[in-house]
């Protein structure tokens, strides 16, 4: 059996690095503030969807109630769900500026 030791001063950045190859490690973390703002954008691309199928439903270009409810769902759904991570988010800021270093 292998002796193992820790080596103080490696960030996780540094392991998937060196231990995948370049392009992957580069795809492999692509940044807190590129995934938050992909996901707003997806939110955003249901919530105009679910605009459009209502006008539409109005209109009477579309006939499907079922499926304009589905829509307003899913934006619904994502909306309150992107609020509670929101909600999160800030509990945990708060919670880090009230430690006393």
């Amino acid at each position: 059996m292998e002796n193992f030791s820790i080596q103080p001063g490696i960030s996780a950045g540094k392991i998937i690095s060196t231990a995948l190859p370049k392009k992957i490690a580069e795809s492999a973390q692509p940044g807190f503030q590129n995934v938050l703002a992909n996901s707003i954008d997806q939110i955003n691309e249901l919530n105009r969807n679910a605009d459009k199928a209502i006008e539409q439903l109005s209109t009477g270009e579309i006939q499907d109630v079922h499926k304009v409810m589905i829509a307003v769902e899913k934006a619904n759904l994502t909306f309150s769900t992107m609020m509670q991570v929101r909600n999160k988010l800030l509990g945990a800021y708060q919670e880090v500026m009230r430690m006393q270093f």
